[in-house]
């Protein structure tokens, strides 16, 4: 699968995207009673930029992949939640550079069929004297550097949270576990989880996963790029045509998965109305959320079903309850109904709740990105976030300064017209003088970007 392949570019030249992942140890986005708790979990962050041939910074994407391993009486498994977090524009350049949809389609299609063992063996983790019911009960979450080498002589003195609910959620459950963690040696995800005891089926290139992808919708002027709404060519939809859009891609993406199943939800909306938003031809979309459709009795509060996800309003809503302690309180839908009508959500905004949930083979994906540390992602992010898009010298030399990163490799995209297929190529390699190497540079060919349909023009009416 090529990650950038099949998206409509208007250039024949080069684009380049810059494609970098971490991924790392952390406690469980959703809470659970230990008895069901999940052995083993990770988060992977997904983060890219595509720039035209010019050098101009066009769209950005920061994806999240969580996945949980499970071994209780029923037997092992896994399950994978993709969250979209933060999808922009930068506005720089007119919106028929690049069509946004097919490459974010493309984008969550090649997350999607990241093998496991891809994710597993890039990931170093300290082997500890911990003793059977911590490893049960997983309390780490590892911030620290993935290199062994940059870790030789660090410690561990207790788990890290992602943030204080989680931390409160984790004491509310085991209130006398002993923070001691001595590091031992380094081994990879793959070698941890088979100590474990998880067979190596989960580590071909090809395995069937069981995967929900999430998003909300919220129209803003900027999610990535600072100040990109002053730009005249940032095409800022409203809450209305947002929802329809991101619709519409996952309409496509679901199209590879088996046994889909597609909810969405609208705040403050009644099911009829949100049926109306339910893309066309497509019979399989229903009202309602992945997170509670089938739990009821002990398990039917949202402590135990909705998850803790970055910069989300469903989550901070989680924390609030937390904090007035009514966490073991509160069931899924007086959750949503009380959602509702918080003041993010009061003002006549159309806020979309999204989420698919199937199976999907994975594939293998080795090449398509940069494996960087934590340390290396937050450098990046930070460089594309810290610039001010509405002023050219501030951004003007992005791309250099990415390029000077040694971390990241480039990855170049080539396209050809020849009628109605595209054919496209990807070459990570630089000349020596740090350029594109312009020998295989494609032979110009007519620059057909999206298949668009010429409108009839209507007959002026005449009157007698």
């Amino acid at each position: 699968m090529e990650p950038f392949g099949r998206s409509c570019y208007q250039s024949n030249d080069n684009y380049v995207v810059f494609n970098v992942t971490n991924t790392k140890r952390c406690v469980p986005i959703i809470h659970k009673p230990k008895s069901l708790k999940p052995k083993f979990s990770t988060k992977t962050t997904h983060y890219c930029i595509l720039f035209s041939p010019e050098k101009i910074p066009l769209l950005a994407l920061e994806i999240y992949t969580y996945l949980n391993f499970h071994m209780n009486d029923g037997g092992e498994r896994v399950e994978r939640l993709i969250y979209v977090g933060k999808a922009d524009t930068s506005g720089l350049s007119s919106s028929d550079v690049v069509n946004v949809g097919g490459f974010v389609t493309e984008y969550l299609n090649y997350v999607s069929g990241i093998p496991i063992k891809e994710i597993m063996g890039q990931l170093n983790i300290d082997e500890s004297k911990i003793n059977k019911e911590q490893l049960d009960n997983h309390d780490i979450d590892s911030d620290e550097e993935d290199s062994p080498k940059n870790n030789e002589k660090s410690s561990y003195n207790g788990p890290i949270f992602l943030s204080e609910t989680q931390k409160k959620l984790y004491l509310l459950a085991k209130p006398d576990i002993i923070d001691k963690h001595v590091p031992n040696k380094h081994i990879t995800g793959i070698e941890y989880l088979n100590k474990l005891g998880f067979s190596d089926k989960y580590f071909s290139d090809k395995f069937i996963i069981e995967t929900k992808l999430v998003l909300f919708t919220r129209a803003e002027g900027q999610y990535i790029f600072p100040e990109s709404v002053k730009n005249e060519n940032k095409h800022v939809l409203d809450g209305t045509n947002l929802l329809k859009w991101w619709l519409k891609n996952t309409e496509n993406i679901s199209n590879g998965w088996n046994s889909c199943e597609k909810y969405l939800d609208v705040l403050n909306m009644d099911d009829r109305e949100i049926q109306r938003y339910f893309p066309l031809n497509s019979k399989d979309w229903k009202v309602g959320n992945v997170y509670d459709g089938s739990v009821s009795g002990d398990l039917s509060q949202a402590i135990y079903n909705i998850p803790l996800l970055p910069d989300d309003p469903k989550g901070r809503f989680l924390e609030h309850i937390v904090v007035e302690g009514r966490a073991k309180k509160l069931n899924c839908k007086r959750y949503w109904q009380e959602l509702a009508i918080r003041q993010e959500f009061r003002f006549g905004a159309v806020v979309g709740l999204i989420g698919i949930k199937g199976n999907i083979e994975t594939n293998n994906t080795i090449g398509k990105y940069s494996y960087v540390t934590a340390n290396h992602l937050k450098q990046f992010t930070e460089l594309i976030t810290s610039k001010d898009y509405s002023d050219k010298s501030d951004w003007n030399l992005l791309y250099d300064e990415i390029l000077d990163l040694s971390f990241i490799k480039p990855i170049f995209i080539k396209g050809e017209w020849k009628g109605r297929k595209r054919i496209y190529e990807v070459d990570s390699k630089l000349s020596n003088n740090g350029n594109i190497d312009q020998k295989n540079k494609p032979v110009a060919v007519i620059n057909t970007l999206m298949c668009v349909r010429s409108k009839k023009k209507l007959k002026a009416k005449t009157t007698s």
